[in-house]
């Protein structure tokens, strides 16, 4: 295949943009862009549309190598080198101060994925690195002051890059979540290249009641939603414990009150300090519309006791 026709076949797949590289290892890889637009609105347990993309590129490059691998090309994923840097290298786009690779169409709205090709190809040469304006909107709207350096983030601040770690969340970070489930777009929200690449209404988030509720359809569509390794269930329920401090609805927060004596380490750690924050005063200064929706959800939810499931989310851990 030509280079023309495997960039062809990547556009023909789903993916926006797509470049043929080479790792550092000398090795050709085929890197794709699938962008995304971002919901306007939100439930009240908050996921960027970044993830529910993601799930959506990981499917579509998984189809992508077995289109190329059909046509002569052997092919196979392969996410092992840091993308970014590929990606500015080879003219995706420029480099934000928040990290990211900012495409000219797509802003940072965009899903990087890779394919390594098994045979020689010529590929281009790796351009210098572009940078953005460094206009500082990204750095003034993080809540967590993680953006002080140009492209470098303190990743001991950064709210999304501490979630679903299964690891307690750091205390001094909690107040800042609000009803942030998955993911914190705050820097993404005031890029100018992002401005306009938004969708109306959501992205279909769960409630949080049901999440708190341990309620099984809510989790498997999740799982089909973000995929099984982000939706891991435990990981989903101690970020929903947080995210229950910043609520208004007083039939909230003693949902968490049985997790108290759960088996994971994280989610005991998170429910206590849910539990021991002050009722009447919401932490994160995010509150939704639906709280009140669902505020009569919260006295029939079940004590969520999951010890079958738990045994399970940690078959796959």
């Amino acid at each position: 295949m030509t280079e023309q026709e495997i960039l062809q076949t990547a556009l023909e797949a789903g993916f926006g943009d797509a470049r043929l590289c080479r790792d550092g290892e000398g090795r050709p890889r085929l890197l794709t862009a699938y962008p995304y637009l971002r919901a306007k609105e939100h439930g009240d347990a908050r996921i960027s549309s970044y993830y529910y993309a993601s799930q959506r590129s990981y499917l579509l490059l998984r189809g992508l190598a077995e289109k190329l691998c059909a046509a002569g090309l052997p092919c196979r994923r392969d996410d092992s080198v840091p993308l970014k840097p590929l990606a500015l290298a080879y003219g995706l786009g420029v480099q934000g101060r928040n990290s990211l690779v900012l495409h000219p169409r797509f802003g940072s709205q965009m899903v990087l994925g890779c394919l390594l090709l098994e045979a020689e190809l010529e590929t281009p040469e790796p351009a210098p690195i572009r940078r953005c304006e460094d206009c500082g909107a990204c750095q003034r709207a993080c809540p967590a002051g993680a953006l002080k350096e140009f492209a470098k983030v303190d990743l001991t601040r950064c709210l999304r890059t501490n979630m679903l770690s299964g690891k307690p969340y750091p205390p001094q970070l909690r107040p800042l979540l609000g009803d942030r489930l998955l993911g914190c777009d705050a820097c993404q929200e005031v890029c100018p290249h992002n401005k306009g690449l938004e969708k109306p209404g959501g992205d279909g988030e769960p409630s949080l009641y049901a999440l708190l509720a341990g309620d099984k359809a809510c989790y498997q569509r999740l799982k089909a939603e973000l995929g099984p390794n982000t939706a891991r269930k435990n990981r989903l329920l101690a970020q929903a414990l947080l995210c229950a401090a910043s609520k208004k609805d007083p039939g909230v927060r003693p949902l968490g009150e049985p997790y108290l004596q759960d088996k994971d380490e994280t989610v005991r750690d998170h429910a206590a300090w849910c539990l021991q924050q002050p009722k009447d005063e919401p932490l994160g200064g995010q509150t939704n519309a639906r709280e009140e929706k669902h505020a009569g959800n919260a006295a029939r939810a079940a004590n969520p006791l999951r010890a079958s499931d738990a045994a399970e989310d940690r078959g796959r851990a």
